[in-house]
């Protein structure tokens, strides 16, 4: 309806004859027609065929896109309508494809999608790394680093990288494969881990002086929310997890002292007033 009543502005019903010799390129259109009026076009945007590469165990089950609605719906299902709406908004082109092994009836999923810009690649980073970790609850060898983003499941790997305004996935292969998705796309070489992930976690719980587990993903956003704008908080957020906590040292505290008001300012310097300081503002 919203789109009809914007179609039929200024001149009325003729005017919807229009929109039938030049119907909408996409579900952003329909969605935001100032953008329809506008003629604003999606990027093209491919993925390479992996079938080669997977064997011919694997069957190519679907290469589509899902334009900014799919990815809504997909977005809402783990982060409600409120954050899904305007992340879903930034979309600006995508391509999926699903691949099936066919003895075990395993999935592979792969999406690239453009971003009306690097700092919606790097928001859509950080929500979309939290979603990830909600909807794979068994996981294991969780590894980040800025634009990249880790873990192994009882299915296979899942891998995140953004690189400009464009981010890619992978879920059920492996950083094999992942590694060669990026090849061929020229996002460049993956960051490789230095230590092991167990190691990481008792190194820095340590460094926060007590038990981490149950401090999460939002916990931190609700308290840099406090102490930054959005921008700050998008790029901030591009460097954790929901068990990011787990990774925090003195240096990632100190990043941007600057950015938080004078009297939360110390706490972003001594982990464990952070700590003390976050547990007043979410739920620990």
């Amino acid at each position: 309806m919203k789109f009809t009543a914007a179609s039929l502005k200024p001149d009325g019903w003729p005017a919807l004859g229009k929109v039938f010799n030049n119907p909408p390129v996409s579900t952003q259109q329909i969605m935001h027609p100032a953008l329809y009026k506008s003629g604003h076009v999606p990027e093209k945007v491919t993925l390479p065929d992996l079938q080669a590469r997977l064997g011919k165990d694997w069957k190519k089950l679907d290469d589509n896109l899902m334009g900014e609605f799919g990815w809504k719906e997909v977005l809402k299902q783990y982060l409600g309508e409120d954050r899904a709406a305007p992340l879903a908004a930034a979309w600006d082109g995508d391509r999926y494809l699903v691949y099936e092994h066919q003895p075990s009836k395993r999935l592979l999923l792969v999406t690239r999608v453009h971003l009306a810009s690097d700092e919606q690649a790097n928001r859509f980073f950080g929500q979309y790394s939290e979603l990830l970790e909600k909807k794979h609850e068994k996981r294991s060898e969780l590894f980040r680093r800025a634009n990249f983003f880790s873990f192994e499941t009882p299915e296979g790997g899942v891998f995140l990288r953004c690189s400009a305004a464009e981010c890619v996935t992978l879920e059920g292969g492996d950083r094999a494969l992942f590694v060669e998705l990026n090849k061929q796309l020229g996002f460049g070489a993956l960051p490789e881990p230095d230590q092991r992930p167990a190691a990481a976690a008792t190194k820095t719980a340590g460094h926060l002086g007590g038990p981490t587990g149950k401090l999460g993903y939002a916990l931190i956003r609700d308290y840099w929310a406090l102490c930054s704008s959005g921008a700050t908080f998008a790029a901030f957020s591009s460097r954790f997890s929901s068990r990011s906590i787990l990774f925090f040292s003195r240096s990632n505290l100190r990043r941007s002292p600057a950015a938080c008001p004078a009297s939360l300012s110390a706490e972003v310097r001594f982990p464990k007033a952070a700590i003390a300081c976050l547990a007043k503002f979410s739920a620990v």
